[in-house]
């Protein structure tokens, strides 16, 4: 009667185990988990626990998604805003049809005749959006660029949603629906924008709430709602959930918190979020690998090795045409990015969800389950595992006790200083004494005047630290330049004529200045 309970406790069980693990076999947590959920699937343990559509889009997502955004910094979005926006939309578009042709030629060349071209061109479109949660740890770990993860980060929010759409423009029109190009891109801006609109809007509302409150559980509550009535109110008027949860938790997380979250309830609820994500991911791939069966790979070993191979062909193609393109009109990418950008496009949930969609009728499903899932497979497992040597072979890698030093005394640098500005506010509003403060005060500025020090000379220690943070003031030094102009201008100190100048030279100090560290 409580089987099913019980193989969800089970399921926790096994994944706190696998996380202590993986502190001794060193070993990306989430690709463990898969790998220990192949190995628990093949003895057929946990019969009762599947991956399905309605867990990952209604459940899984929302939480994920509203998670990475919240903790998304504005200024890193911004500034690269560009090359993330190309990558997340014409990238992956170019990478879903460079793969669906490319598996439609080998089927053709095959004789399978469930690959029509239609057919191959939805695999595209399902197996085209990454899910680099595992990059993105690993990459913090070996000290790898901070806008190059912020980059994967950024691509990974936005071609969910973009993948979504054109999946479900192509269903539509492969079950019959009368749907041209046209009609199928005027949808695709109508889903997206919609979805944007929606998100925008109760992130707005729910920013605005949480300043009228001061109760940490409350305002974790709001944002619980917030995340899920952004992605079911989208999808109720057929917008993109996706999105909508994306640009819902970037409002909170960037606006909300400023304007209405104490220290206490900001640290609250970024841990329930932390806690929340790290739940959903072990859970997640858990169940990835309970549904990868591999005594089905070898029946269709040979178009399943088609598969990888156009699949990586093309996450190459997209990731080279549209940084190409980006390149052109943004900051540039540094060439040897392109490498880590294309082998850490790993793919995951949102593909197997996607495929577990497909109506049961569907032509040649099984075939495309199996794709799916070995390509996944393949993705999480080989490339997941051979990323950390190749960082280090591409030279993308940071002096990483140098830095993890310099971060550490930094971040509790920003902590003193934190709490040396709220013993100020304690004082002013009268919740403590001036004696009190008087006497905290001397041990709190001690502690800043060392902390100080040491973070001096690790920054002194290494050149990399050094260029990301110089190139990191430049900007924001940009951006305060840029908003003094407007600013003038809407007092009428300047003309428009006068504005446009000087923000055009603004920019063409920008591109003068060269690109960030690593280029």
């Amino acid at each position: 009667m409580l089987a099913f309970e019980i193989e969800v406790i089970w399921l926790l069980i096994i994944a706190s185990t696998v996380a202590v693990a993986v502190r001794w076999v060193r070993v990306p947590y989430t690709i463990a988990l898969v790998i220990t959920g192949i190995a628990v699937g093949f003895f057929d343990v946990l019969p009762d626990l599947h991956l399905t559509p309605e867990l990952v889009f209604h459940v899984f997502l929302p939480i994920l998604l509203f998670e990475a955004a919240f903790h998304l910094q504005y200024h890193d979005l911004r500034d690269n805003a560009g090359p993330i926006l190309v990558l997340a939309v014409p990238g992956m578009l170019i990478a879903a049809v460079v793969t669906g042709l490319g598996i439609y030629l080998y089927a053709s060349a095959a004789q399978i005749r469930e690959l029509t071209l239609p057919v191959a061109l939805l695999f595209g479109a399902m197996i085209s959006a990454t899910d680099p949660i595992s990059v993105i740890a690993l990459f913090r770990e070996m000290g790898v660029s901070r806008r190059l993860r912020s980059i994967v980060e950024g691509e990974s929010l936005f071609n969910d949603g973009a993948a979504v759409v054109i999946f479900s423009i192509l269903l539509e029109m492969i079950r019959g629906g009368e749907i041209g190009l046209q009609t199928g891109l005027w949808k695709f801006f109508i889903v997206v924008a919609g979805g944007a609109a929606v998100g925008l809007a109760l992130g707005l509302i729910f920013s605005r709430l949480t300043a009228m409150i001061d109760d940490h559980l409350i305002e974790i509550t709001l944002t619980t709602i917030l995340a899920f009535s952004a992605y079911l109110g989208a999808e109720h008027f057929h917008f993109s959930g996706v999105i909508s949860v994306v640009l819902a938790g970037l409002m909170v997380g960037n606006y909300g918190t400023r304007i209405g979250m104490s220290p206490t309830t900001l640290v609250s609820v970024g841990d329930f979020w932390e806690y929340a994500a790290f739940v959903v991911n072990s859970v997640i791939f858990l169940l990835i690998g309970l549904e990868v069966k591999a005594g089905h790979f070898a029946e269709f070993f040979g178009v399943l090795t088609a598969a990888i191979a156009v699949t990586l062909l093309g996450r190459a193609v997209g990731v080279g045409v549209s940084t190409a393109v980006a390149n052109r009109f943004f900051e540039p990418v540094a060439a040897r990015w392109k490498s880590a950008l294309v082998w850490g496009g790993l793919r995951g949930s949102l593909s197997m969800a996607l495929a577990l969609s497909l109506p049961s009728d569907f032509p040649g499903r099984q075939l495309i389950l199996t794709l799916v899932f070995g390509v996944v497979a393949f993705s999480l497992i080989f490339q997941g595992l051979t990323m950390k040597p190749l960082l280090r072979r591409w030279g993308m890698t940071g002096s990483r006790p140098e830095r993890l030093a310099f971060e550490t005394e930094r971040g509790k640098l920003l902590a003193k200083r934190k709490a040396l500005e709220e013993l100020g506010g304690l004082e002013r509003r009268g919740i403590i004494t001036h004696e009190t403060a008087r006497r905290l005060r001397p041990h709190l500025e001690g502690e800043i005047e060392t902390l100080r020090d040491a973070v001096s000379r690790h920054f002194h220690a290494e050149e990399v630290i050094r260029d990301e943070e110089t190139e990191v003031a430049r900007n924001r030094l940009r951006d305060a330049e840029r908003q003094a102009v407007k600013e003038a201008f809407r007092d009428g100190v300047i003309s428009e004529e006068s504005m446009k100048e000087l923000i055009a030279g603004i920019h063409e100090e920008k591109t003068a200045s060269g690109g960030s560290p690593g280029h």
